[in-house]
Formats: C-alpha cells, sequence, structure tokens
C-alpha cells in the first residue's frame, strides 16, 4: 500500500512546523486586515477553464477532471483565485467597499512530480477586491516581500506590467508579426499553445525559443496612458516604500486572467523554477464569468516550495497586538496612510488602510462598520507637522501625536 503518484503524507514531527508556518502566514494575512475564506475543493470544470485559459498548462494537461453522476464535470481545485471570485459573485460581496481575503488549503494539478512540486500541493494566496489603482498592486507586492523577509528567503521581486484589454490587442498582433519570422524554429510541440495566445510564448522554456526572447517586440512600447500611468504609480508606491524589485519585460505568468501588473518572487536555492509565489491583477476576471465588474489583484503561494528554503521562526506571535485603521482627508495622502500603515505592522500591528482613494467620511464609515476601536487620521497639520490623529472611535476623544510615537501609544493602549 502506499499513495498515489504525485502524493505524500506529512509525518510527525513535520506536522507541527507546517502548522506553525501556515499560522504565521494568516498573521500576516491579518495584519494587513485580511479574513480568511474556505472553498469547496471540487468546482464546476467550467470555472477554471473559463478563467485561466484553454491555452494554459493547468487546462491543457494538469486539471483533475472528472464526470459527475449528474454529467456535470468537476474539477479539483488548481488554484484558489477563480474559487474566492466564484464565491464572492455567489453571496453578492459586492454590496461591500472592498473585500481582503486569505486562504491556505490543498490544490491539485496533474504535472510532473519533482522536488518541491507535488500533484497534490498546499498554497496560501491572498485576493483583494474593489481597488483599482496601483495602491492594491502594491499592498499584494508588499505583503509578499514581508512574506519572505519573515522566513528568511533570500530573492528577489520580479515584476512586469502586461497591459490591458484596451492596449495588449495591439502588442499580440506585433508579437505574432515577429513570432512568424521564427515560426519554422520553434519546435511544433508549442505551435497550438502559441496561435492561442502569443504572449505563451514566454511561458516556455525551452532553450530554442528562449533564445528567440530577446528579438520580440516588448509590451512596454505598446502601452496606453492608463496602463503607463498605473506602472508609474505603482513604481513610485514601492520606491517610497524601500522595497527592491526587478523590471522582467518578459514576464506573464501562466494564467490569461491577469491584465496589467504581474509578480514573483525568485527564491534562491530552488533550481531552474525558482518562483516560490506569484500574483497580479485581474480586473476583467469577475466580469468573465457573469459578475459585476470589480477590479481584483492577488497572489498565490507554495507552501512546500517555501518550506524547501524557508527558515521557519520558532516564536512569533499568532495574534496581532492591537488593530487599527489608518484614514487620510485626501486622496494626495493616500502614500503616506500606507507607509504609515507599514511602519506599525513591523510592530506587528495590524493596520488596515481603504485605497479606493475615497473621502473621508467614507472612510470614517468603513472603520466603524468594521468596529475599529482607533484610527489614525492624516491630514494637512498632520502631513505638515509629521503628526497623526488617534481618535478613540467609543469616546470620539481625539489627540495628536508623532508619527515615530505612535506604534508605542497604541501598543500601551491596545485594541479591546
Amino acid at each position: 500500500m502506499k499513495t498515489p503518484k504525485g502524493m505524500r503524507d506529512i509525518l510527525p514531527p513535520d506536522g507541527e512546523l507546517w502548522r506553525r508556518t501556515e499560522n504565521i502566514l494568516a498573521l500576516i494575512a491579518r495584519l494587513y486586515g485580511y479574513k480568511e475564506i474556505r472553498t469547496p475543493i471540487l468546482e464546476y470544470s467550467f470555472l477554471f477553464r473559463k478563467g485561466l485559459g484553454d491555452s494554459s498548462d493547468v487546462v491543457e494537461k494538469e486539471m483533475y477532471e472528472f464526470e459527475d453522476k449528474d454529467g456535470s464535470y468537476l474539477t479539483l481545485r488548481p488554484e484558489g483565485t477563480a474559487p474566492v471570485v466564484r464565491s464572492y459573485i455567489e453571496h453578492g460581496m459586492k454590496s461591500l467597499p472592498w473585500v481582503r481575503v486569505f486562504y491556505i488549503g490543498p490544490m491539485f494539478r496533474r504535472e510532473k512530480p519533482q522536488k518541491g512540486r507535488y500533484r497534490q500541493f498546499h498554497q496560501f494566496g491572498i485576493e483583494l477586491f474593489g481597488v483599482s489603482g496601483p495602491h492594491g498592486d502594491a499592498e499584494a507586492m508588499v505583503m509578499l516581500y514581508r512574506v519572505m523577509r519573515i522566513f528568511g528567503v533570500n530573492g528577489y521581486m520580479s515584476y512586469n506590467n502586461i497591459g490591458c484589454p484596451v492596449c495588449r490587442p495591439k502588442y499580440i498582433k506585433a508579437l505574432r508579426s515577429e513570432i512568424e519570422k521564427y515560426w519554422d524554429d520553434i519546435p511544433k510541440e508549442y505551435h497550438e499553445k502559441i496561435n492561442r495566445n502569443p504572449m505563451r510564448f514566454f511561458d516556455i522554456k525551452d532553450e530554442k525559443v528562449v533564445s528567440l526572447f530577446d528579438k520580440m517586440p516588448t509590451i512596454e512600447d505598446f502601452l496606453c496612458e492608463e496602463c503607463q500611468a498605473h506602472k508609474e504609480g505603482l513604481e513610485t508606491l514601492l520606491a517610497k516604500l524601500g522595497m527592491p524589485y526587478e523590471k522582467n519585460i518578459r514576464l506573464v505568468r501562466g494564467f490569461d486572467y491577469y491584465t496589467r501588473t504581474v509578480f514573483e518572487y525568485i527564491g534562491e536555492g530552488l533550481g531552474a523554477k525558482s518562483a516560490v509565489a506569484g500574483g497580479g491583477r485581474y480586473d476583467y476576471l469577475m466580469e468573465s464569468y457573469g459578475g459585476p465588474s470589480v477590479p481584483g489583484v492577488g497572489f498565490g503561494l507554495g507552501i512546500e516550495r517555501l518550506l524547501m528554503v524557508a527558515q521557519v521562526p520558532e516564536k512569533v506571535v499568532y495574534e496581532p497586538y492591537a488593530e487599527v485603521m489608518v484614514v487620510y482627508t485626501k486622496k494626495d495622502f493616500m502614500d503616506d496612510a500606507f507607509v504609515l500603515a507599514e511602519t506599525l505592522r513591523d510592530r506587528f500591528i495590524a493596520a488596515e488602510v481603504d485605497l479606493r482613494g475615497t473621502s473621508l467620511k467614507s472612510q470614517m464609515k468603513a472603520a466603524a462598520k468594521r468596529n475599529y476601536k482607533y484610527v489614525l487620521i492624516l491630514g494637512d497639520d498632520e502631513i505638515e507637522k509629521g503628526m497623526v490623529t488617534l481618535r478613540d472611535m467609543e469616546t470620539g476623544k481625539q489627540e495628536m501625536f508623532k508619527q515615530e510615537d505612535i506604534a508605542d501609544i497604541i501598543l500601551e493602549r491596545g485594541s479591546s
């Protein structure tokens, strides 16, 4: 008796290591205001075929799909984003101003088993719905970077902007035209994949194909004004946060639903397939399922891959010491709120920010609905003086403190 190919048991004492790892990942998600969601392991096959794209390797070769007794086709989930989007639509979450959720659980892909890759694997992921601007992308990337720092994973963030439905068709046309010049040099096994989606060209690892990458046009030359502005806004914010990254104009990710920002964390010590985690923006996925027009961004992280290179902390707080919401009086101060929130998270204070650029009234209403005891306010006076106003939502009392002192003050008072 033994497990099926590509499956494995997690035995003691490794089970304790896994539990600690999952607790730490959940803690980090909570530091950014994310709440846990659990979706079924089985979903209707349409969900993945529609969202991931028929040209993706997962749909073409790796899905565990079978016909149910009622004639419907079901699939063991190969990734986490599509099920969360389905849940968002099914349960009417559009009524909420924004939604932050995380998940931890098993996924299934019938790929060739190798070191760190199994047919049943486990994934941690986050999804943010309702934020269309670059601040949402920055939050996902910064959270992933925090994960890697806490787990001591050496590596770097790789990032690209792959355009949108406005500008991407022009790029695909130019790319297809250039690929055709070298068509006979490309192995036939990849022809159908490229015909379905020419951008899949950059997903191919074959040396003959890789050698042609530099001959191809780059998406940067085709970005529309909105995509260019989104890209510049994200890079400006990452610079303010001091988060290092490398541009990779060939990075496209593996699923069709991505638009604009895509990113991966490349970890040292994992060999050729060195991505520990990856994600990006998917502003049109919800609509493709017949749902509302709601933008989304997120990432997924393979826990098996993480544990290959991680130094799992022996002790780490499993509950945030306190929870606050950081608000701003002007949209121009949203970057300042974002940066302040990051400094609080460094002290294990959970800090949530409304990244939609809405009015102060709207933000305060959201803070009250989410039952935050304390709100930190950044306005003209606060920005000019390097201060922040602390508001007790129960008593209405407001006090102004230096920004560098606010973490200590919150920790002294707690959030209860």
